[in-house]
């Protein structure tokens, strides 16, 4: 009797132990399987980010390529075609910040004293407008062709006479608009002698 109860003891224990390498082996293969189903994860987190980052930078050249196409499109709708001076929309822009300019040179301020030691502290804005005589005879006698070359070289012409920071402007056909900025007021006839001459 006592050796059929060790008997049962050891198989009890046999089958115990059985039974929990088996619950070891079932819980290490639902491990191995949350750590493959884990890794697999990663792996799919890692392309997504990848594929994130890829599509952000192409976003991002996109954002520039349309920047810069919008700079472009805006500086075509500021510029005459034919001459590649500025046009009248460029001019409705400018011309409130320029007078505001003029305006300001006028106005009395803390320095005034020492404004005075100057030749003259005020600026002006001084307008010309600049028309070509029979231009349509040029357009009808040799053809618009001709035209065009005319107005480029009046374009040339007047740019020997218009600074930098003036504005030189084709109003419309054959008329132009040049703005000079922070002048005396004084020198108007002699610009104006200028621009005849050339």
């Amino acid at each position: 009797l006592a050796s059929a109860s060790g008997y049962a003891r050891n198989t009890f224990r046999t089958e115990q132990a059985r039974m929990e390498a088996r619950l070891q082996r079932q819980a290490a293969e639902v491990e191995a399987q949350r750590s493959a189903d884990l890794e697999n994860l990663n792996r799919q987190l890692h392309s997504a980010l990848g594929e994130l980052q890829q599509t952000q930078e192409l976003l991002l050249r996109r954002n520039d390529e349309l920047t810069q196409a919008y700079g472009q499109i805006n500086e075509l709708s500021l510029t005459d075609p034919l001459t590649g001076l500025r046009n009248r929309r460029f001019f409705s822009q400018v011309i409130d910040n320029s007078v505001a300019e003029t305006l300001r040179s006028y106005s009395a301020s803390n320095f005034t004293p020492l404004d005075a030691a100057h030749d003259d502290p005020r600026q002006d804005l001084i307008l010309f407008m600049i028309d070509i005589d029979l231009f349509k005879s040029v357009n009808d006698q040799f053809g618009h062709s001709a035209g065009d070359r005319v107005l480029v070289q009046l374009r040339d012409r007047l740019r020997t006479v218009a600074r930098e920071e003036d504005h030189l402007v084709r109003w419309g056909g054959e008329e132009f608009l040049l703005a000079v900025r922070a002048t005396p007021r004084r020198h108007a006839d002699a610009i104006a002698a200028r621009l005849l001459h050339a």
